[in-house]
């Protein structure tokens, strides 16, 4: 069975829109909650209590998304899994391991700094190497930024959905429904919160926008489905990640138009934003922890705003240097068709 695309290929302003937001919040979350000596209880904590679900919201786009742009592009597991792989990870791993070694050195720069509290950071080989392959937390490494925990997720995702994708996006409709319900049983599997199972019931509900979105489901079966879905993860996992799962994947699928310029262009540097905020921002923040026995909570929001907008403005820089080259160099690796004996 086949479909058409709903809107026109190309960027989905929603889509961006919902990467910036997600971003924002999460760095909210950081910085009101990362740091617990920064701020008591009140009304600017409480704010950002729920910002990690950003994370979630960046997993439902992912499972849209991705088998989306496959779709676009033909793809073909036997032909187009390597090149698939190649593209993510010349996209990806520049900016990413930039990072690594920015948050490395931003470390140990602070731990020389006046007024530097607590043990210098000691970074071992090993744990910097296991960076490379998003391994860190499988051998019982810490991160040296904790929003990279995020991007191992999201790796085995897509060594997942490069192999699964015939089967998600078959020709015949009891295969594809058959495979989702596959995925989504995950759910219901005690494994560990280092590995993609757990998260795959809400990249499952992105996939089942894809079908929706691209005419292989009609609206009642899915919004059936998907409130289904987002009510078992409300049930079974959190009742945050369900509700958010839930509005994330409506809003791909019904919210239609350009979206807000200023959204739309954070969703753009979203990736850079999300790698930096806390090695940039997070260091405003401790600023702020220091000062804070002297200044009114009421005050502390400016190192929040601050910390965001540095944030932001250094991602807007970051982007134009190295993610969007690596953006322009994925792009020209193209699935080609070769002969397969």
């Amino acid at each position: 069975m086949t479909g058409s695309v709903r809107q026109t290929p190309g960027r989905i302003a929603v889509v961006e829109e919902l990467r910036g937001l997600a971003a924002l919040y999460v760095a909210w979350f950081h910085f009101t909650n990362g740091n617990p000596a920064f701020l008591t209880e009140g009304a600017l904590k409480l704010s950002g209590v729920h910002g990690w679900v950003g994370v979630q919201v960046f997993f439902v786009v992912s499972g849209f998304i991705i088998p989306f742009t496959m779709h676009k592009r033909g793809y073909s597991m036997v032909r187009h899994y390597v090149p698939f792989m190649a593209k993510r990870l010349v996209r990806l791993e520049p900016p990413y391991l930039a990072c690594v070694l920015l948050s490395v050195v931003l470390g140990y720069l602070s731990s020389v700094l006046p007024g530097f509290r607590g043990e210098p950071p000691a970074y071992s080989a090993t744990q910097l190497l296991l960076h490379v392959g998003y391994l860190v937390e499988i051998f019982d490494h810490v991160w040296v930024n904790p929003v990279f925990w995020s991007l191992a997720i999201e790796f085995q995702f897509y060594l997942v959905i490069g192999l699964l994708f015939p089967v998600i996006a078959n020709k015949r409709r009891w295969v594809r429904l058959v495979s989702l319900g596959i995925l989504f049983t995950s759910i219901f599997l005690p494994v560990s919160d280092k590995l993609l199972l757990p998260y795959l019931p809400v990249f499952t509900l992105g996939i089942l926008t894809f079908h929706y979105y691209v005419g292989w489901c009609g609206v009642s079966v899915y919004c059936l489905a998907s409130l289904l879905m987002s009510g078992a993860i409300f049930l079974t996992g959190s009742p945050v990640i369900g509700v958010a799962a839930l509005t994330a994947a409506l809003s791909i699928a019904f919210v239609r138009g350009p979206g807000a310029k200023w959204i739309v262009w954070l969703g753009t540097i979203s990736y850079s934003f999300y790698l930096l905020h806390v090695p940039i921002g997070g260091r405003i923040i401790n600023l702020g922890e220091r000062l804070a026995t002297r200044i009114p909570d009421k005050l502390l929001i400016g190192f929040v705003l601050a910390a965001l907008g540095i944030s932001i403005a250094v991602a807007s820089l970051y982007h134009r240097l190295l993610e969007r080259p690596s953006q322009e160099w994925s792009s020209r690796i193209a699935y080609r068709v070769t002969n397969v004996s």
